[in-house]
């Protein structure tokens, strides 16, 4: 369906492409409501509906969000419909093949979304446990609804088991997680220690670098004391319940009262995260800016630039080519850099120019 709206002509992410979209799947249910095609087209819907909310309920042109209860009504009534529809492909009379697709799409909107982790978890224990391959996305989600929830002990005991599961992949999410909920609890020796083996003994997996940084960032802050800490730990706390005006202020308070803390940059990195996520682009552009300026030395400073970029491309092809071209020439090192030149060359081509910035 997404290639039929883009043939007449609409952009994904506008009010028309929504409107075309919505029409041809609701009709492809209307006649074909039974065939075993329909949880797929459900699930397109419901993953549609979920972008849909994202913009506010439709498309802001890259403007602030409109203030009252009629954006917050329309984001509301998007992810009523997006939840709806991810239940019908999962009560589906051949809905086996989407189960898990559709479970887990409801955890991430009523988790990211909508900020209710018990009924995540919930629905995420109603996914029906298979042999052979697993989702580890799954997991992953499961294991930060557990790190949000109010019930330590629970979550540590489910955090055990999924520690102790014989596919290593997922035992690296829960040792990942048992060290996260240390830091949670204030026990920043026992979160350390936690990272430190997992990085340690299981160098090649894909928790090991996240364990690592995890580690020294809360090893630096204990140096200092537990003022940063605290303050970064009630940050971390409130933006997982979706309280990001309480998230900010700590972090405000962060930078404020130590500024010299090796924490300092990540607060005002997580603070711009929180910003861009709630659509406070100005804002969050503007801390950004200050990471990659005053702490450029940073691991940080980099991925702040890259942010921009992505921010300002909704300015322009031009503005963005010109930001990504600042990161390229100072951080030519930069883990990420293949996927930078890749945008560049790709805007490059969009605009006409010449490739440059060492994108051949």
């Amino acid at each position: 369906m997404n290639h039929v709206a883009r043939a007449r002509g609409e952009e994904r992410g506008t009010a028309g492409y929504d409107a075309f979209f919505a029409a041809v799947g609701r009709r492809f249910l209307d006649r074909h409501g039974d065939s075993a095609l329909a949880p797929a087209v459900m699930l397109m819907l419901a993953e549609n509906a979920r972008e849909k909310a994202g913009r506010g309920g439709g498309r802001t042109n890259g403007a602030e969000p409109r203030r009252g209860a009629g954006a917050g009504d329309a984001r509301a009534t998007a992810l009523d419909e997006a939840l709806s529809l991810a239940a019908a492909a999962r009560d589906h009379r051949h809905a086996s093949p989407y189960l898990e697709r559709a479970g887990a799409l409801r955890a991430r909107i009523l988790f990211e979304d909508l900020h209710r982790g018990d009924e995540a978890l919930a629905e995420l224990d109603r996914i029906p446990r298979r042999a052979g391959a697993r989702s580890l996305g799954t997991e992953e989600l499961r294991m930060r609804a557990l790190l949000a929830s109010a019930d330590r002990d629970a979550a540590a005991r489910r955090l055990d088991e999924l520690a102790a599961d014989p596919d290593s992949n997922a035992a690296r999410i829960g040792e990942y997680g048992l060290g996260a909920l240390a830091f949670r609890k204030g026990a920043y020796g026992a979160a350390v220690k936690t990272l430190s083996e997992l990085a340690e003994k299981h160098p090649a997996s894909a928790w090991a670098n996240d364990a690592l940084e995890a580690a020294i960032e809360i090893r630096g802050g204990l140096q200092e004391g537990t003022g940063a800490l605290d303050l970064y730990r009630a940050a971390v706390a409130a933006a997982e319940r979706g309280r990001r005006g309480e998230a900010i202020d700590s972090l405000s308070a962060l930078e404020r009262r130590h500024p010299e803390s090796a924490l300092a940059p990540r607060a005002v990195f997580m603070r711009a995260e929180i910003e861009a996520g709630a659509a406070r682009r100005s804002a969050a552009r503007a801390d950004f800016e200050r990471v990659a300026e005053k702490f450029p030395a940073h691991e940080l400073a980099p991925r702040a630039l890259e942010r921009i970029a992505a921010l300002v491309e909704e300015e322009g092809a031009g503005a963005a080519l010109e930001a990504y071209g600042v990161l390229m020439e100072r951080y030519p090192d930069y883990p990420f850099m293949e996927r930078v030149r890749e945008r560049y060359a790709a805007l490059a081509r969009e605009t006409g120019q010449a490739p440059g910035k060492g994108t051949k």
